[in-house]
């Protein structure tokens, strides 16, 4: 039986600790950021990021690299603007969000992301947990209408230390009409700060048409 002392220690250590609000949510493109000054949605970071990671190493996407453009605004033909993440004069890997397809045959926008890697690196998509909880994660990845493999999974990892798979990885296209989508439904323990990363890869035949469309929701439980 505990003491009067050791109780009252831990009463004040279990209301001092810190914990995610049940039903608290995420959504990776209603809370797409961007600092253009045209934005529609948030103009400050928040609980996500984006960056790239490189396919040369064992576990890439754990490399995470920000990208250092926030703020690319780019007027597209099905209706712009379109707001995108990437790195100064480099096309591919970017994360972008826009209210319209960025062309024909792309992922539907909202609700998907567009994400697309290049030859060399992955384009990732990462939620950071503001507090230690469970977690439930659902998304969906989908293929752009574009010929080509796309590589994508899901990792849970902190800033450092191996991942850990939570979607081991997949290849999607929309040709093939039984893989051209890949969806994810789950729950994580997450400890404050660590990182739920989705990351599309360019499936081993070159970058060539592999936009991927990413719906992502993560919700406390």
């Amino acid at each position: 039986m505990f003491s009067r002392s050791a109780s009252l220690l831990f009463a004040i250590l279990f209301a001092t600790a810190s914990f995610a609000s049940a039903g608290q949510t995420w959504n990776a493109f209603d809370d797409f950021w961007s600092k253009s000054a045209n934005f529609p949605g948030p103009t400050t970071p928040n609980a996500w990021s984006y960056g790239s990671a490189s396919t040369s190493q064992p576990n890439g996407v754990a490399a995470f690299t920000a990208f250092t453009d926030d703020n690319v605004e780019l007027e597209i033909p099905t209706g712009g603007p379109l707001f995108k993440h990437a790195n100064p004069g480099a096309p591919e890997p970017c994360v972008a969000r826009a209210n319209a397809a960025w062309y024909p045959g792309a992922p539907p926008m909202p609700p998907f992301l567009f994400v697309h890697p290049s030859d060399t690196s992955f384009a990732v998509v990462r939620w950071q947990a503001p507090e230690a909880g469970t977690y439930k994660v659902k998304a969906s990845f989908l293929a752009s209408g574009e010929t080509g493999l796309k590589s994508v999974g899901i990792v849970r990892y902190k800033e450092s230390g191996p991942p850990e798979d939570l979607m081991k990885p997949a290849l999607i296209n929309r040709q093939d009409t039984e893989s051209g989508q890949k969806d994810y439904e789950g729950s994580v323990k997450l400890d404050a700060g660590e990182f739920v990363a989705f990351y599309v890869g360019n499936g081993g035949d070159g970058y060539a048409g592999d936009a991927v469309g990413l719906d992502a929701a993560i919700a406390a439980e």
